[in-house]
């Protein structure tokens, strides 16, 4: 009987810490693995001519979308993800919204309240150092 009740509450252990541990590592953007040149430059490529995409939203969706495993996105990824910014308009292009963006995903409102903190968190991210 103690037996039983120790494998029991040995596996709802295990189980909440990797509960806890998943939650938490969603929770934050991995900084340490963005290439932020990469995005910028691939992100500029797509908006050239046309409008503006901010590096920071494309980022922040594919984080969201790869459960924070963002080092080896390809660089097709990073541009499809941009051009769901851009939208032919008579006048030329227009800059979609995010939340726009983020319901095309079909993205649930949790995920979309993760897309905006990472965008929060990367605020003062870039390539000059944070200080």
């Amino acid at each position: 009987m103690k037996i039983k009740t120790f494998i029991i509450s040995a596996i709802t252990l295990f189980i909440s810490l990797y509960l806890i541990i998943g939650y938490h590592s969603l929770k934050h953007i991995d900084k340490n693995r963005i290439d932020v040149s990469k995005y910028i430059t691939l992100v500029d490529e797509v908006s050239e001519n046309k409008v503006q995409v901010n590096w920071k939203y494309v980022v922040s969706i594919i984080a969201v979308e790869n459960k924070n495993k963002i080092k080896n996105i390809s660089d097709d990824k990073i541009k499809n993800t941009a051009n769901l910014f851009i939208e032919k308009s008579d006048n030329g292009y227009k800059l979609n919204s995010l939340d726009n963006v983020l319901n095309k995903l079909n993205f649930t409102d949790k995920e979309k309240e993760r897309v905006n903190d990472y965008i929060d968190q990367l605020k003062y991210f870039g390539l000059t150092p944070y200080r």
